[in-house]
């Protein structure tokens, strides 16, 4: 065999192998593509059903965070009418013909009094409240087998109505707001019922 064509068995050679490596290498290349695309194509979908479960949970979060504030505000405003409702009804009391107010009065301070207090008028009591008041009261304690010997302070208190009997520095509230706050509690399921009838407290 001849130089040239050794030469040319080389060349021939070369190229096939050449070719070969081409090919082994684009199929390598195919092959790195098609992982590449398919890992990225599950990153893909695990990022958008994460994106989409995080969404979810988010617009729960606000749906969650919307209801409370809704359940609080309907709160704030039942306690807003319940309010006005004691309110209004401390006004009523306050506005009593002074007969009932002092009948009123006589009954629940000798409900408390252990009969030798010191009578604090409120300002803002209606008239009959003087010392035959005081004399009356005194009558029903003694009744009450207590000693009926309360005295009339000079003191009125301001913005009040009713009566504060007072002893040793202790004070008890006859006032019509103390009275009506000690009944609240008690008497605020009551009216709750009453103003929202078709609504759980």
């Amino acid at each position: 065999m001849n130089a040239n064509a050794i030469q040319e068995k080389i060349l021939s050679d070369a190229r096939t192998g050449a070719s070969d490596i081409m090919r082994d290498a684009n199929e390598k290349a195919a092959r790195l593509r098609d992982a590449a695309e398919k890992r990225m194509a599950a990153a893909h979908s695990r990022l958008m059903m994460q994106a989409s479960e995080d969404a979810e949970a988010a617009r729960l979060r606000m749906e969650r965070m919307e209801e409370l504030e809704e359940r609080k505000r309907l709160l704030s405003d039942k306690r807003a009418l319940i309010d006005e409702a004691f309110a209004q009804a401390l006004d009523k009391l306050e506005a009593m013909p002074p007969q009932q107010a002092r009948a009123f009065l006589m009954t629940e301070a000798a409900a408390v009094a252990d009969g030798d207090e010191t009578v604090i008028l409120g300002s803002k009591n209606p008239g009959g409240f003087d010392d035959k008041f005081l004399a009356d009261l005194n009558t029903l304690l003694q009744k009450q087998g207590k000693p009926g010997q309360l005295t009339l302070g000079e003191e009125k208190r301001n913005g009040e109505t009713g009566m504060i009997l007072a002893k040793n520095g202790m004070e008890i509230s006859c006032t019509f707001a103390s009275l009506l706050d000690s009944r609240r509690l008690d008497m605020e399921a009551d009216i709750a019922a009453i103003l929202f009838p078709d609504r759980p407290a």
